[in-house]
């Protein structure tokens, strides 16, 4: 796979009892920079690659970069003011691998407005993410009142998790493509359905503090 999609669970890094990250992308750069350059070490040590990485900031008000050497390209960040940057890594050739770590574009919806416009230039855009696969994937949300984790880790299907202190995970369903809302809604209601994830947790919670938080 020439053409990947990673989506990293970033470790917080001056989290606030109000925000996870007070300082925006920009602190969420200082804490995935590392992990991408981790990964394309690891990359480079195991495809046998001599050249080095050579970093560029793309937008510094998005925090978007990029590293590239003579095989491959990864961009953090990416969005869709840096498509064109994507389109020409991908022209230079089926053997480069190019990256795209934890996008920042927002596709559009029901009653949401998409960052790659409309018309040919949407479509344009769209049509060359398709060519990208995840592959690999941790993701979290909440959701139902529950704490749900989101992975992928290629040629392996999706798995939707669900855990109450990130020690113990539970597997709730599977699926070929990235769950929506909706695909996750319906698991959680298949793995429970006599009964209301929040008050399940509430529940378990008042119990391991001895019948109650106080």
């Amino acid at each position: 796979k020439n053409r990947q999609q990673i989506e990293l669970m970033l470790p917080l890094i001056g989290a606030t009892d109000l925000d996870d990250w007070p300082g925006g992308i920009r602190q969420q750069f200082k804490a995935a920079s590392p992990m991408c350059e981790s990964i394309l070490k690891s990359l480079r040590r195991e495809l046998g690659l001599a050249s080095t990485f050579t970093p560029k900031i793309l937008d510094d008000g998005d925090a978007t970069a990029a590293w590239e050497s003579d095989k491959i390209t990864a961009i953090l960040f990416p969005t869709a003011e840096t498509m064109s940057y994507i389109s020409t890594a991908v022209d230079k050739g089926d053997d480069r691998l190019v990256l795209l770590i934890n996008p920042q574009w927002n596709k559009g919806g029901a009653n949401v407005f998409s960052d790659f416009g409309w018309g040919s230039q949407k479509d344009k855009a769209e049509k060359l993410l398709k060519t990208f696969e995840f592959t690999y994937s941790f993701e979290q949300r909440k959701q139902g009142g529950a704490n749900i984790k989101l992975l992928r880790s290629y040629p392996k299907s999706w798995e939707v998790l669900i855990t109450e202190d990130d020690q113990q995970f539970d597997v709730i369903g599977k699926a070929d493509q990235r769950p929506s809302y909706k695909d996750v809604d319906l698991m959680l209601k298949t793995a429970f359905p006599e009964e209301n994830i929040f008050s399940r947790f509430m529940k378990d919670m008042e119990t391991k503090k001895g019948g109650g938080f106080f």
